[in-house]
């Protein structure tokens, strides 16, 4: 819950992620993207949670939060280092947009690959190869993967889905934007 105090120490451009996060509508992951986007300085992001934990000590899901953005420190500056070189604004001007997109992603592969894919990784292979499993999962769920079909990945990236599903699939095959 957001109280008073809580809503005191999270800056008016953050609470609607804190909102959404306390309710259980968005993950710890997908909440600390929102942050240490918003706070634009990865250095920020743990006085920042450590005050929000201080304001509400009960909240299991604060102290969980805090938790998660300890054990991924390291990538938070990966993160904000995407969104300063424009990886998270879409070109306005009447340029090439599909060119610059894909420079855009380019050079966030060479800084750091698994954020470039999804920022909600935070930077972490171990993020985002839990989020494959995941989707691999739902797919097989929806009975999807059979060892007679073929899957068009739109959008390959760093080939994550690929590697995934190779082994429950017949044929795959990746396109995307950039060569690389």
């Amino acid at each position: 819950m957001l109280t008073t105090r809580l809503m005191g120490e999270c800056p008016p451009s953050l609470r609607a992620a804190l909102v959404r996060y306390l309710g259980g509508d968005a993950s710890g992951e997908i909440t600390l993207m929102h942050f240490a986007l918003g706070l634009g300085d990865a250095s920020l992001l743990g006085p920042l949670l450590e005050r929000l934990a201080g304001a509400a000590p009960e909240s299991k899901e604060l102290a969980d939060l805090l938790r998660l953005a300890d054990t991924n420190i390291d990538h938070f500056a990966q993160v904000t280092a995407l969104a300063k070189d424009g990886l998270v604004n879409i070109p306005s001007d009447d340029g090439d947009a599909v060119t610059a997109i894909r420079e855009q992603f380019d050079r966030a592969v060479a800084v750091a690959p698994e954020a470039s894919v999804a920022l909600y990784s935070l930077g972490s292979a171990d993020i985002l190869g839990h989020a494959t499993s995941e989707i691999v999962g739902r797919l097989a769920e929806w009975e999807l993967l059979r060892a007679d079909s073929s899957v068009l990945d739109i959008g390959c990236g760093i080939g994550r889905i690929e590697c995934a599903l190779a082994a429950e699939v017949a044929s795959i095959t990746g396109i995307d934007i950039s060569p690389g």
